[in-house]
């Protein structure tokens, strides 16, 4: 009996078979439904259609294909017909970005952006940097003039070595500051630069000295032997005071100059080459520091080269052979 207690009809007599499924099963010959409880309950549900008829619009009945006609993989006419749920299909997907692959090349797995392909089996492996050409070494004496920066990139409108025409393949071996003038080394040699910035090998660095007052040779003394600058004690250093003014370029713009305090020229020579030591090591002696020039690395000077010019030099005119 049914819900309207009339007699229930017959195995596959007054049925209504909305579900599509079982439509495409029954034309194509295949076997009863399974015994599946969900199965059941929807044709209890068609076969109370009458009375409670379902909101919702009855699809279209799809035409039955002939039995036994399957797509090549298996899956019968229910697959066929789009109706038998699948699992997710593996396709491969190429961005609109990737490049076509060429002649040889292998294909990997996307690993993300900047991700590298592996190359062919056999094939020699690319290096991860192209050698950088330098050329021959080339060894540059740039006479850096007052309000330059030690550096080719300009800094909030400063000046910079890039102004100078020097070769660019060169870059400075160690610095001056942006407030202080002389003889600048350039060189594309590594292993010279190296040697030249070491503390292990000491290198004399000669500076020209305008400062404020007149040393005692107390002062002197304290400068030759060491001064303690935050914690650190300077290395011994050389210390001459000039009688007269050297011969040197005149500075542009001018130092400024208290008119009734004078100053005094010296000659110091360093091996050690740490920020802004000479202006520290004057100032701890209360001889703050006017106007700094160096004249001198190693074995090369600065002669009367003008301020903004450069010339080549040989190594061996700076460091000695070995």
């Amino acid at each position: 009996m049914n819900r309207q207690g009339r007699p229930r009809a017959a195995s596959g007599q007054g049925r209504s078979f909305r579900d599509p499924v079982k439509r495409a099963m029954r034309a194509a010959g295949a076997e009863a439904d399974r015994d599946d409880p969900k199965g059941k309950s929807r044709d209890k549900a068609a076969g109370s259609a009458k009375a409670a008829p379902s909101p919702r619009k009855a699809e279209p009945a799809r035409a039955a294909e002939p039995a036994g006609k399957t797509r090549a993989g298996g899956g019968g006419v229910i697959r066929q017909q789009g109706l038998a749920k699948e699992g997710p299909r593996r396709r491969v997907v190429r961005s609109p970005a990737a490049p076509e692959r060429e002649e040889g090349a292998a294909v990997t797995r996307h690993r993300g952006a900047g991700a590298k392909a592996r190359p062919p089996k056999g094939a020699a492996a690319a290096p991860a940097r192209p050698p950088r050409d330098v050329g021959p070494p080339r060894y540059i004496a740039f006479h850096k003039p007052y309000g330059v920066l030690s550096q080719f990139t300009a800094e909030s409108g400063q000046r910079a070595l890039a102004e100078f025409g020097l070769p660019a393949e060169v870059y400075a071996a160690g610095r001056l500051d942006m407030d202080s003038e002389g003889l600048l080394l350039l060189s594309n040699d590594g292993t010279f630069i190296n040697r030249l910035l070491s503390p292990h090998h000491a290198h004399a660095r000669s500076y020209l000295v305008q400062v404020e007052g007149v040393p005692d040779e107390a002062a002197l003394d304290r400068l030759r032997q060491g001064v303690e600058l935050r914690g650190y004690t300077t290395r011994p250093a050389g210390v001459e005071r000039l009688d007269a003014e050297p011969d040197l370029p005149p500075r542009d713009p001018p130092i400024r100059q208290r008119r009734h305090i004078p100053t005094t020229w010296l000659r110091i020579t360093l091996t050690e080459g740490r920020n802004r030591q000479v202006r520290r090591m004057t100032a701890a002696v209360g001889h703050p520091t006017l106007r700094l020039v160096r004249v001198a690395i190693g074995g090369l000077t600065l002669g009367d080269l003008p301020p903004g010019q450069w010339r080549e030099v040989a190594r061996r005119d700076v460091l000695p052979p070995g």
